[in-house]
């Protein structure tokens, strides 16, 4: 059984991501036993501004869900 988000009714683990500090480094999906996480992303150009001289490359979070059939809540 489970609730409509996915995660089972009796289950303790909290799984949270706050997505203001996501650099989508992509090291949670690397490093995670199980190969649960689906990260989806994608590079914009921001442009040069006083503080950084040139233009810079940021990634950026499109989507990012875990598969709770297969996560043991490590």
């Amino acid at each position: 059984m489970s609730t409509s988000d996915g995660v089972p009714v009796r289950s303790r683990g909290v799984i949270s991501l706050v997505e203001e500090n996501c650099t989508v480094c992509m090291l949670c999906a690397r490093e995670c036993p199980d190969w649960c996480l689906v990260i989806e992303s994608h590079t914009e150009t921001l442009p040069a501004d006083e503080d950084h001289r040139r233009p810079r490359s940021v990634g950026v979070l499109d989507r990012f869900a875990i598969d709770f059939s297969l996560c043991f809540f490590c």
